[in-house]
């Protein structure tokens, strides 16, 4: 019988320019979840905002706290930040956290609103992420090109003052096929 996939979509309270301190809310939030799969939405590491500054995700030590835990867990974590592309223009971003470390999984191809004048759109996913859920040591496979829209924050569904929502469903397959 297969391990079930469990997925996990979570929305921490990010302070605006605290990567660090994001970064260590993301974290519990993996933590908490028990999944091997969290994702959370677009701008979540650096606060929301369309003026954060440009992330790099393969150096900032101030992923790390995200890091150990998804290798503690064996977690996968999509989480947002801006960052930017080989042409030094910016993108919003979706970076990919595992036990390898921080990568650009997916770059932001449709903006709306205000994004355009920061933020250039994405040619699709520029690397191949972690398999979720496979363990240690399965870099290389992609996760998927799911994008939350910070612009649409799901209801807290308890008073955690941790985060707005943490949500969590196993996904069993049907053995008769449905």
């Amino acid at each position: 019988m297969r391990t079930p996939l469990r997925i996990a979509v979570a929305q921490p309270l990010s302070r605006a320019g605290d990567v660090a301190g994001n970064a260590d809310r993301h974290a519990d939030l993996v933590r908490r979840a028990q999944a091997r799969v969290v994702v959370f939405p677009e701008l979540s590491l650096t606060g929301y905002g369309l003026d954060a500054p440009v992330l790099d995700p393969e150096t900032d030590e101030r992923l790390a706290s995200l890091v150990a835990t998804c290798a503690d867990t064996g977690a996968l974590a999509l989480a947002g930040a801006p960052v930017a592309g080989p042409d030094g223009r910016v993108h919003t971003a979706m970076l990919a956290v595992d036990e390898v470390g921080a990568r650009v999984a997916y770059r932001k191809m449709r903006m709306g609103g205000a994004e355009p004048q920061r933020y250039a759109p994405g040619a699709g996913s520029p690397t191949r992420p972690a398999d979720p859920g496979c363990g240690p040591g399965t870099a290389g496979r992609s996760p998927g090109r799911a994008q939350p829209s910070a612009r649409w924050p799901p209801r807290p569904s308890t008073p955690d003052p941790g985060a707005h929502s943490l949500g969590s469903r196993s996904l069993r397959r049907n053995p008769a096929g449905g």
